[in-house]
């Protein structure tokens, strides 16, 4: 798969994460993650991993 389509798929997936956040709250800030991106070397996903709540 080219890094282009990759990053494309990125922000597609972002735009939906935006349009979902509306219904909630618009200061949600959505970034969508690849989950070989979304481990503990990455700031963020460790700031999740850590202190985050799973939601169903």
């Amino acid at each position: 798969m080219s890094a282009i389509y990759k990053y494309r798929k990125l922000l597609v997936r972002k735009s939906v994460l935006m349009k979902l956040r509306r219904k909630f709250d618009t200061r949600i800030e959505p970034h969508a993650f690849r989950e070989s991106d979304f481990d503990i070397s990455n700031p963020l996903a460790k700031e999740i991993l850590t202190t985050g709540l799973e939601i169903f």
